[in-house]
């Protein structure tokens, strides 16, 4: 049975694939892991439209999909549902799928049409709020790191590339070695494609401080939410595409006691009405502008300048300057 849809991003996204049998429904949780639903071509539009039924504790587990006994949520209060709707723009196709699928983001709200206080998109706009109310906009992109593995039958192990003209294993670090890259050629080349379909902006990558180790970093965009949005779909893809290719890839911030860890870099910056970067420039203490610098990173005290309630905002950050 065919969707049937008055929504302009599904109508669109079905007449260019009419083929579409199923589509995964994504909701985010705290841990940044993708929980959710697969749907018929039938239930298509309820994302789009009235919502979809999704139990509120889905975004308050741990990493094994588990809630916890000393928080109400999905444990002592009946687990009830909440109605998440689609993400606009994030629809789109699965490429990997064994058959011809679709998936798109979801946002949790309450029966009344509130957002839902635990979606993990309502609590980042929070907190973005306050730059908001000052006129202040954030561009953000993450870098991702990450190892890809082999199952050797008894543990999984990093995947190391060959030295040239032979089977044998490099050995060292190798950072930014072409030989690591090399040997993960095909996978790139099928994760490139996947995020093209997908609109993730995949930029750069290369091989980290550790054998088996990669990062890949996204493009800047000016909604953080979005960009957030990126880095849990490029999570998604990238399990997916290593699958195909007999091997996992795993985001764990220390997956090997003896070697590097897997970090989350997020690149920020802050940009006024006018487009300026308030963070850029020069001023007497270096190469930073004056908002920067008038601010006592350890109080929270600020100058009163025209963004002195920034340094309030950011108090919680260390020390950036002398």
């Amino acid at each position: 049975m065919k969707s049937k849809s008055h929504h302009p991003e599904l109508r669109a996204f079905m007449d260019s694939m009419p083929d579409v049998q199923a589509m995964d429904l994504l909701q985010p949780d705290m841990n940044g892991s993708l929980r959710g639903k697969r749907v018929g071509p039938e239930d298509f539009s309820k994302a789009f439209g009235p919502g979809v039924n999704v139990c509120a504790s889905t975004v308050i587990m741990d990493t094994k999909g588990q809630t916890f006994d000393h928080v109400v949520y999905g444990g002592q209060d009946g687990d009830p549902d909440v109605l998440s709707h689609a993400v606009p723009g994030s629809l789109a196709p699965v490429p990997w799928a064994a058959v011809p699928s679709a998936q798109v983001l979801l946002e949790m709200s309450e029966p009344d049409g509130q957002p839902f206080f635990a979606d993990p998109r309502q609590v980042l706009r929070r907190a973005g709020q306050p730059l908001v109310d000052m006129g202040l906009h954030a561009v953000v992109a993450t870098e991702l790191e990450f190892y890809l593995l082999e199952h050797d039958g008894s543990r999984f192990r990093p995947v190391v590339g060959r030295i040239p003209g032979s089977e044998l294993r490099q050995t060292g670090l190798q950072y930014g070695s072409f030989e690591e890259l090399s040997t993960i050629e095909s996978l790139l080349g099928e994760l490139d494609a996947t995020c093209r379909a997908q609109n993730i902006p995949a930029g750069a990558a290369l091989s980290e401080f550790a054998p088996g180790q990669f990062e890949v970093n996204l493009r800047h965009v000016d909604d953080p939410a979005l960009a957030c949005d990126h880095a849990v779909l490029f999570k998604r893809a990238l399990k997916a595409v290593a699958q195909k290719h007999g091997l996992a890839a795993s985001f764990m911030a220390k997956p090997f006691a003896g070697s590097s860890g897997c970090g989350l870099h997020i690149h920020i910056s802050l940009l006024d009405d006018d487009g300026n970067n308030v963070f850029a420039g020069t001023s007497a203490d270096g190469p930073f502008s004056d908002t920067l610098a008038s601010c006592d990173w350890r109080t929270g005290a600020g100058d009163g300048g025209e963004h002195g309630d920034l340094c309030a905002k950011c108090e919680f950050l260390p020390p950036v300057s002398p």
